[in-house]
């Protein structure tokens, strides 16, 4: 039935989409998935099969008026969690958050584990996570606990060795179908991908990848954002003339406990330029959600909401909250 395909044949959105429900049964082979996964590795991804991978593995239970901040991973940079201390700060200043996440696959430490250590508790059913939302305007949700298709791949991902789509459609599954979202990417060809699932969902979106590789906005290096809003537009940021010189031994490190304590500090404001990478994080979030008018104002008003001590103490508040 996919010999085509595995021959580097695209597919329209209906063969996709149950190719990936074959793939994500327990009839499926391993053999047959690493086959898969390769083809897409070498050959790219079509929009028309991101979108039928996405239809397939798509469960949204309720669609939520709340926003997420999530990145694919897979850039190498070993950066601290900033998308977790994003979220946390934008919650703090009265942002809905419903943030997606998982233990790191290929970084020095994922936003899960952040979570874990901080003292989380991950909700485990999809009614607990959004009461949570509405009790503390916050909450993390453990993807495999949410996304238990993906057990299936566990095995096969990791003798791969390199990121795979299922790396670029997990980030954009999350359960509470969030209609506000950030969304990082390592890879710069699937932000027209991305960009197209927003549009047809009826999401607001900003998709952003850095020059140097990064799932994020880089203090170091030029920035793409795709916003979709209705529309689809783009914008280049130079982070450096927003936030100033950054350190990187204060965002990066290979060790797993450093990127705990640097993360912390960010958001307590110990970490000064770590707290600036997560400000301009944060901007993003700000704009979508009417707080600022454009990423400079952001970063200033989430800077300014970590040097008050008001990100820690929702950290806290949250850690708290089960």
């Amino acid at each position: 039935m996919y010999e085509g395909f595995l021959t580097g044949e695209p597919m329209d959105r209906i063969r996709a989409m149950n190719l990936m429900r074959y793939m994500a049964s327990d009839e499926c082979t391993d053999a047959f998935r690493a086959a898969v996964l390769s083809v897409l590795r070498v050959r790219g991804v079509t929009e028309e099969e991101m979108i039928g991978f996405y239809d397939a593995m798509r469960v949204v239970d309720r669609a939520t008026d709340s926003s997420d901040i999530v990145g694919t991973g897979g850039d190498m940079a070993h950066t601290i969690n900033v998308s977790t201390a994003s979220a946390i700060v934008a919650g703090s200043l009265g942002i809905k958050i419903s943030k997606f996440g998982n233990r790191s696959a290929s970084g020095s430490h994922g936003s899960a584990d952040f979570m874990t250590e901080a003292g989380y508790v991950f909700p485990r059913t999809i009614d607990e996570a959004a009461a949570r939302l509405s009790r503390s305007n916050f909450v993390f949700l453990y993807a495999p606990d949410f996304l238990k298709e993906f057990a299936l791949f566990a095995n096969v991902r990791r003798r791969l060795g390199f990121p795979t789509v299922l790396n670029f459609l997990g980030p954009i599954l999350n359960p509470l179908s969030p209609m506000r979202r950030v969304i990082g990417t390592s890879d710069e060809s699937f932000m027209d991908l991305y960009a197209g699932i927003a549009k047809r969902s009826g999401i607001t979106a900003m998709i952003i990848h850095s020059a140097d590789g990064m799932d994020e906005i880089s203090p170091f290096s030029r920035t793409r954002i795709v916003s979709v809003d209705g529309s689809v537009n783009e914008i280049f940021v130079e982070a450096r003339s927003i936030v100033g010189k950054i350190a990187s031994s204060s965002v990066v490190s290979s060790d797993p406990k450093r990127i705990f304590e640097l993360t912390l500090s960010a958001i307590r404001g110990e970490n000064i330029d770590g707290s600036k990478f997560v400000a301009i994080n944060t901007a993003p979030l700000l704009v979508m959600n009417g707080l600022a008018s454009n990423l400079e104002e952001g970063y200033a008003i989430a800077f300014d909401q970590v040097m008050n001590g008001k990100a820690a103490e929702f950290l806290e508040m949250i850690v708290h909250d089960r």
